[in-house]
């Protein structure tokens, strides 16, 4: 009896320690947010932090008491230091949610280490505010575990809590199965729990969506039969169909001499709500008037929450991968906006204020042979940087310097059709914006007749968000005014459109996570119209290919990769896709089809008219939309996994690509003697050429392997040399390589590329090679 009620003084000091957790999490989250429902739903959760803190005290007593038999003082101190680190991971994990108000779960995982760390040094974290509550928790905690050793509390109030113990995971599964009714969820979650069960799932019972024994064939015909707006020609490669040669967008446009340039202009957290009275603010005056000249889809939608999703589903209407596309370790060939108009005579480009190696914008680009990419590391000295403390992080630049140093290199290239595509940055973490005055005067005007209390505390809390937002509307201006004064202007169509809605602002529903606009702009339109006929990113490129190939005769491919090939033109509101999502967490449990969206692959929604949705339990309509949901996840991850979007014979052909070398059947080699060859020799032209390998390595090496490029002239003599190293570890590789042109008035030539290892002992890689001039 002694030793229990010793261990009710740890229980004591848990209970403490959940108070201070939640304290922290109220003021904190309030502080930011200041969401509906907060104290009810906080205080709810501080109930459930108890019953659910009894159910793993519990399972700790044994030890506890095994410890205690030796030495009481050392038990005392080992469960002391145990609670304080839970404490401190409880309040390290609570910082996302305070930045995202919603828990920390697989996001962590699908985000390369060095994403991790960008996100952390760009987020406001208050370093101060934490180390001061660490701290004061921490000399709270040691007087009160002091007070509680030496003080000795009645026999009664032992018994019954005792009892009260024994009946918290009972109640505590009770309670959870009717909670969700009366508050809001993700407030009343215990956070750290939650994320604690994400990581468990992770690590221990998390399966990719494909698996090698299922049957390819079958994979296809239940995509192709659930997908079924195309005319399908394979059953090996499930998105591959002919071109839709139905150009909805010709009617539109008048017909200028010569094919247009083409600006792509993805606008970072841009939601629709935002170039409409907004809170009753009108935070984009440029936009808005924009929309009301343009064919504007009010309807359309993102493919994912992060901005990783909209590169690939915009620039290529690709399929999404395991966790993005292009942040796979080997991404399939595929048609573009960038490789088609570039095999039709336009120069390409790339403009980034950040770094492009986020979410390997940079690899994607360069596997579609892009001209040109000009991100932070590019920019003139003369431009602010951003730079984001405490630890003097070279974030980028703003917007209106992202356009004014694509200004510069515009300039430079004359007499050149063009393709400009720019990402922009400052609507995202950390928010720096210049002429901070002048904003923060711009939206006190903006708000000088709240009309409620609640609207003056949404001003105040997400106050550096909608600066963020004015500033990049007039940096989007300003670079349209610049375009004016150009000759070609009138010979420019412009794409607009956002990454996805800006997270750090709560947003409405699950369907709304994905709401941003459409904007088709050009002088050549013949007039504005808005659609309200839903779409996503998906449906752009092979539209407007197909527009661009009916109005200028630019050469296309016969067959395409894209996952949606019809752009809606309806006016009336309707849904007549099948769009799946990949959430923030990179999962595929999103779909919405017909006038139902399937949310988390589980909760079922009727769509109506502005986005608005109502729940429902059709369980027929549940069920069409989880086997479609199903179809795509297998087919998605087939075709990227096994690199079966497009044949490489129809790759090079629609590209009008010359292949010196490729071979499509993947090779598997064990290196006992440290040589392999990959390209014997190749006689190649004095030009440009490009270099993709691709692979897997089958076994750990010590140092890794290399791989060599060489070109010689006709004396054998090596003109250019270099190596490349692949990583040791049994994991994807993929590599686009391109090599120049020789500076000898010569034509033979020969490439030679070739394995090499080090370690002169056996080594084992998959790969398949391909060497090209574009």
């Amino acid at each position: 009896m002694h030793k229990l009620k010793e261990y009710f003084k740890i229980i004591f000091l848990q209970y403490f320690l959940v108070i201070a957790a939640r304290v922290y999490e109220i003021y904190s989250v309030h502080h930011a947010h200041s969401p509906e429902h907060l104290m009810r739903s906080e205080a709810a959760g501080m109930i459930n932090d108890f019953l659910l803190s009894g159910f793993f005290l519990l399972l700790y007593f044994p030890v506890y008491y095994s410890i205690n038999k030796f030495s009481q003082t050392v038990s005392n101190v080992i469960s002391f230091f145990i609670l304080f680190i839970v404490f401190i991971l409880k309040i390290l994990i609570l910082q996302y949610f305070i930045f995202q108000l919603s828990p920390l779960d697989e996001f962590l995982f699908q985000h390369t280490g060095q994403e991790v760390w960008l996100t952390i040094r760009t987020a406001e974290v208050h370093y101060f505010r934490i180390i001061s509550v660490l701290t004061t928790v921490l000399l709270v905690s040691i007087l009160f575990f002091w007070f509680t050793i030496r003080f000795t509390f009645p026999e009664r109030l032992y018994l019954w809590f005792s009892i009260l113990f024994l009946l918290s995971l009972p109640v505590y599964f009770l309670v959870n199965t009717k909670i969700d009714k009366y508050v809001n969820n993700d407030l009343y979650l215990n956070k750290p729990f939650y994320f604690y069960k994400v990581c468990v799932r992770h690590y221990f019972f998390d399966k990719a969506d494909f698996e090698d024994g299922k049957d390819v064939a079958e994979i296809s015909k239940n995509y192709q039969t659930e997908f079924n707006d195309k005319i399908y020609v394979n059953n090996t490669y499930p998105f591959l169909h002919r071109w839709n040669r139905s150009d909805v967008l010709g009617n539109f446009f008048n017909r200028s001499d010569s094919s247009p340039n083409v600006v792509v202009l993805i606008v970072e957290g841009l939601a629709d709500d935002f170039i409409h009275p907004f809170h009753g603010l009108n935070l984009m005056p440029f936009l808005d008037s924009l929309s009301g000249q343009s064919l504007y889809w009010d309807h359309f939608l993102s493919l994912g929450e992060r901005s990783y999703a909209v590169t690939p589903s915009l620039i290529g209407s690709l399929p999404y991968g395991n966790i993005g596309f292009t942040i796979l370790e080997n991404q399939p060939y595929h048609f573009s906006f960038v490789n088609l108009l570039k095999a039709n005579g336009y120069y390409t480009s790339f403009y980034y204020g950040q770094g492009a190696w986020f979410h390997q914008k940079d690899v994607f680009y360069n596997k579609n042979c892009i001209d040109r990419i000009i991100d932070k590391m590019k920019f003139d000295r003369g431009f602010n940087k951003i730079i984001v403390n405490p630890d003097s992080f070279f974030w980028g630049y703003n917007d209106k310097y992202l356009f004014m140093q694509s200004e510069k290199e515009i300039e430079k290239i004359n007499g050149k059709k063009r393709l400009d595509i720019y990402f922009t940055g400052t609507m995202h973490s950390p928010f720096t914006i210049e002429e901070n005055e002048r904003y923060e005067a711009m939206l006190a005007h903006e708000t000088n007749q709240p009309k409620n209390k609640e609207e003056q505390i949404f001003y105040s809390n997400y106050k550096k968000f909608l600066l963020s937002v004015m500033f990049t509307n007039d940096a989007l201006k300003d670079f349209f005014d610049w375009y004016k004064k150009r000759s070609d202007y009138r010979n420019t169509i412009f794409l607009i459109t956002g990454d996805h809605p800006m997270t750090d602002i709560p947003i409405q529903n699950s369907i709304k996570r994905y709401h941003v606009p459409m904007l088709i702009f050009s002088p050549l339109l013949k007039s504005a119209k808005t659609f309200h006929s839903a779409g996503s990113h998906l449906d752009v490129m092979e539209p407007f290919f197909t527009f661009l190939q009916n109005k200028y005769k630019l050469n296309l491919p016969d067959m395409s990769n894209a996952v949606s090939s019809i752009l809606d033109t309806s006016v009336a509101f309707a849904n007549h896709h099948v769009i799946p999502f990949m959430n923030g967490n990179r999962d595929i449990i999103d779909i919405y089809s017909g006038d139902y969206m399937l949310s988390n692959g589980k909760d079922l929604y009727k769509v109506e008219k502005g986005f608005k949705i109502t729940k429902t339990d059709d369980k027929i309509i549940f069920q069409k939309l989880s086997k479609q949901l199903s179809a795509f996840k297998d087919a998605n991850s087939y075709a990227c996994r096994k690199d079966h979007l497009l044949p490489d014979s129809l790759y090079f052909c629609g590209l009008n690509i010359h292949p010196y070398y490729y071979d499509r059947a993947v090779k598997n080699v064990s290196m006992a003697n440290g040589y392999h060859d990959i390209i014997q020799k190749v006689k190649i032209r004095n030009e440009e050429l490009n270099f993709d390998i691709s692979g897997n390595v089958l076994s750990k090496t010590d140092k890794g392997l290399q791989f060599i490029c060489q070109i010689t002239n006709s004396k054998d003599s090596i003109l250019y040399w270099r190596s490349f190293g692949i990583p040791a570890e049994k994991k994807p590789f993929m590599f686009h390589i391109k090599i120049p042109g020789q500076a000898i008035n010569s034509d033979s030539l020969t490439f030679r590329s070739f394995f090499y290892n080090e370690e002169k002992h056996t080594a084992s890689i998959s790969y398949k090679a391909a060497l090209y001039q574009r």
